[in-house]
């Protein structure tokens, strides 16, 4: 999992990670914005590692962890909708759900907590 975190020229902070791995930027950059939300984060998934599966609201994201591996989705995806979409849309849920083991995600937080700092 690659990424990049930058500074906004007003101030804002943003989080880009590679394909495949989108949905954890916007997961940082929407809802993760503050030291102490990442540091809640990582102490609840350190201490839910190996527990059955355990699933966190982070406004308008759900975050699943079962068996040292984490799924994000956007909160949205589950939402039915009232008339079809156009197929192209598709790429858009490919980029409101991603996958990634509990070590990799933890050393992301870790990296976005430290920045934060700056």
């Amino acid at each position: 999992m690659e990424y990049e975190f930058k500074h906004g020229l007003t101030g804002e902070r943003e989080a880009r990670l590679s394909m495949g791995h989108e949905a954890f930027g916007q997961l940082l950059t929407e809802e993760l914005g503050r030291r102490e939300l990442v540091d809640q984060l990582l102490g609840q998934l350190r201490q839910a590692n190996g527990l059955a599966e355990r699933r966190f609201g982070l406004g308008e994201w759900t975050l699943i962890l079962e068996q040292g591996e984490v799924m994000l989705s956007h909160n949205a995806l589950g939402m039915e909708q009232d008339q079809e979409l156009d197929p192209d849309v598709e790429l858009y849920d490919q980029e409101s759900e991603s996958c990634c083991g509990l070590e990799d995600l933890c050393q992301l937080l870790e990296s976005w907590h430290r920045f934060l700092g700056r």
